[in-house]
């Protein structure tokens, strides 16, 4: 029984896994097999199954690989496997690794068994789609999926794991049992005395890549795949014509890549869980890279991609900085950390951070005006890698881009940009505000105000071209273009774009930033943590002096002075009525806080409340009196 525990050790455990995984292996196996720096370096999987095998008398070490192997994210999926494998503890589990439920070969290897349910006898004929063991002496089977004695012969065009004495059968599964004759597209069991074929097709489904895959070249395609993210379109190069492009990641069943997208009109296709079809691409430099002339087409509605869990994960995730400094292998990362900011004259440097170590970033040209603060996060797209001096750094490069996410500490407020932005930036809008005039002089000026958001960010807005107000219907998905962003504001004019995007272009925004983007900031955060200068809110009128006219406001938090000049101070509202407040600058006045009206603040009154009020109800009770009067 321990050498059956062996060979689910070598065969399924040790043999299933990369170089990487099997050193940490090896370093985690340290003191319990007492290896040294030497024997680390040396070993093989087969000396270290050897050695597991005489310190683990029991079962040859494998519950020892599978609590390793459950502790190692990257093999949680083979640590089920092993576990399967070990509760079976008998000789005739077939010992290829069993295939993830997720795996499209899985799921047609259970469509086709379930069609297949004859056993034949050692001197059967041919029997397709048949369930077989068939015998040393058996001519070629090509096709199929079976299990072969030493003596067997190959067989092309399938997968197997053969014994030691058996002859080389790439991409190939077999088990043959005596003197059955050839079976075509049949599935069998496997020898236990089979070893690894030189390509194990079946151990690359059960380990999921911890890097983006690469291809080289020209691609004619078509390779389907599914979106699992895009980033918004940029410009990368002002010189003589705007260029634009935007970063995508796909995946297939088994891999993940990183994409480049230079036609940024194939936008609305890069939709996250959408299958595309891609054509006629290039790979460089460890991308896919899409121009105008690629195609980008749509799949059948009906087309699924079972695509695991754990590899979403790792296609969206971010790999640890000690993982970058020491094993990675890729060239250019997309990356998510926390940093400290350090502007140079030519440059600016970002110092990031995880758990596991530090590391420099290197930003060069348009970058180096990206708005960020300390202790913000960055999300970093097509960053090389390189080794300066005595330390690893990530630097931009020509189609590098970032994207700045607030620290958890300002996730109450509304994020903010500076200056002139080209966009487009696709938002949702969440609410706006009725149109107002905020000047009377000379001709009338409108405006209104509107509340917009990304995946992980909202924007308040000020909009001056009220022409653009039925493009403002909250849960509409839109793009707008050549804005300023000011004083915490996105301020866009008449000559700005705001522009419907594709039907089809889904926005995932949290409830929880829904909440916090169209809620009201507490009193007591105004008065104590709160960064920001304007604000929106709704409060209770607690009090009402008409000297400047004062309001003072209350939540259950505390109080605060709401002070309004101009045009403001002609709105009717009574104590006990709802305020809602928009664009009021949080001013400090001797020893307190205030929100001051400025040019574009705007308030709208809880009507229900001043009609219920006792003064309200009196005046509404005289206006119908003099309605029936007339009547």
């Amino acid at each position: 029984m321990v050498n059956e525990y062996k060979k689910i050790v070598l065969l399924n455990g040790l043999e299933a896994i990369q170089d990487y995984e099997f050193r940490l292996i090896k370093s985690l196996l340290t003191k319990d097999l007492k290896l040294t720096r030497k024997m680390q370096d040396d070993y093989d999987r087969i000396r270290i199954a050897d050695l597991m095998e005489e310190k683990f008398q029991n079962d040859a070490g494998l519950r020892k690989l599978i609590a390793l192997c459950r502790d190692i994210p990257a093999l949680a999926d083979l640590a089920e496997t092993l576990e399967k494998r070990r509760l079976k503890g008998n000789q005739e589990a077939p010992l290829t690794p069993i295939l993830s439920a997720f795996s499209p070969t899985f799921t047609r290897s259970l469509t086709y068994a379930s069609n297949s349910t004859t056993q034949q006898s050692p001197d059967s004929s041919d029997a397709s789609n048949s369930t077989t063991q068939q015998s040393p002496d058996s001519s070629d089977a090509p096709n199929r999926t079976t299990q072969q004695s030493p003596d067997s012969s190959d067989a092309p065009n399938s997968t197997t794991q053969q014994s030691p004495d058996s002859s080389d059968a790439p991409n190939r599964t077999t088990q043959q049992s005596p003197d059955s004759s050839d079976a075509p597209n049949s599935t069998t069991q496997q020898s236990p005395d089979s070893s690894d074929a030189p390509n194990r097709t079946t151990q690359q489904l059960t380990t999921i890549p911890k890097e983006a895959s690469k291809e080289c070249g020209y691609q004619k395609g078509p390779k389907e795949v599914m979106v699992l993210k895009a980033t918004e379109s940029f410009t990368y190069e002002f010189k003589e014509c705007e260029k634009r492009m935007f970063h995508a990641t796909v995946a297939t069943e088994s891999q993940f890549f990183r994409v480049k997208v230079f036609d940024i009109s194939l936008k609305d296709k890069f939709i996250p869980r959408k299958v595309i079809a891609i054509s006629d691409y290039i790979g460089r430099n460890g991308f896919l890279e899409i121009y105008s002339a690629s195609s980008v087409s749509d799949v059948s509605a009906n087309r699924k991609m079972e695509i695991s869990y754990r590899l979403v994960q790792i296609a969206n995730g971010t790999p640890k900085i000690e993982y970058l400094c020491s094993q990675c292998t890729v060239k250019y990362m997309s990356v998510n950390y926390l940093l400290q900011k350090n502007v140079r004259e030519d440059c600016t440097y970002y110092e990031i951070q995880d758990n596991t170590g530090r590391m420099e970033v290197v930003v060069y040209g348009r970058l180096t005006y990206i708005n960020c603060e300390e202790g913000d996060k960055l999300k970093l797209f097509c960053f090389e890698l390189a080794f300066n001096a005595d330390k690893w750094q990530l630097r931009s490069v020509f189609h590098s881009y970032i994207k700045t996410l607030p620290k958890r500490g300002n996730m109450n407020e509304a994020s903010k940009e500076c200056g002139y932005q080209k966009g487009p930036k696709e938002v949702m809008v969440l609410k706006a505000t009725e149109s107002f005039t905020y000047e009377f002089k000379e001709c009338e000026k409108r405006m209104f105000h509107a509340t917009v958001a990304t995946e992980s960010q909202f924007f308040r807005v000020k909009v001056f071209d009220i022409s653009l107000k039925d493009k403002f219907i909250p849960r509409k998905v839109i793009a707008i273009s050549d804005y300023i962003g000011r004083n915490g504001f996105l301020e866009i004019y008449s000559a700005s774009s705001v522009s419907d995007v594709s039907a089809n272009r889904k926005m995932e925004i949290s409830y929880r930033l829904v909440q916090i983007a169209n809620g009201t900031p507490k009193i007591e955060y105004l008065c104590s943590q709160c960064t920001v200068k304007y604000v929106n809110g709704v409060y209770t009128v607690y009090k009402v002096s008409h000297n400047c006219t004062y309001y003072e406001i209350q939540d259950n938090t505390g109080k605060m002075e709401v002070v309004v000049h101009g045009r403001l101070i002609y709105i009717n509202c009574e104590e006990g009525d709802k305020l809602k407040l928009f664009c009021f600058e949080l001013a400090f006045n001797e020893d307190k806080w205030q929100l001051r009206s400025v040019k574009h603040s705007y308030i709208k009154v809880g009507i229900l409340r001043e009609c219920l009020s006792s003064k309200g109800l009196l005046v509404f009770l005289n206006f119908l009196f003099v309605l029936f009067s007339y009547t």
